[in-house]
């Protein structure tokens, strides 16, 4: 069977950038993982290289999904953020999220 894992390429809000890695560190991260199907998780820092060209984004986190239908688990995030249970912040940029569904090749 192959592993999903789900890719957010995130921006803080001009000028939050430590207010927005404690939010997401202290709470969205652990919101997102009280999401049925979420199973771990990194943090990364998109860092100026040579080698990523055209780069729009200073953060990212990937999420190892669990199950044979990563559409339903993300369904269930969408469903905690619309029913007030992940509890969003005005540190982080939302009109540049870029969220990626990648899938093994298992």
């Amino acid at each position: 069977m192959p592993t999903y894992r789900y890719l957010m390429f995130t921006n803080a809000a001009e000028g939050k950038d430590a207010e927005f890695n404690d939010w997401y560190d202290s709470i969205h991260i652990p919101d997102i993982m009280a999401v049925d199907g979420f199973k771990s998780f990194q943090r990364f820092k998109v860092i100026d290289s040579p080698h990523t060209p055209g780069r729009t984004h200073n953060y990212a986190a990937l999420y190892e999904l669990e199950g044979s239908d990563p559409n339903a688990v993300l369904d269930r995030l969408v469903a905690s953020f619309t029913e007030g249970r992940m509890r969003m912040s005005d540190t982080i940029d939302l009109a540049t999220g870029k969220p990626v569904l990648l899938e093994s090749f298992d």
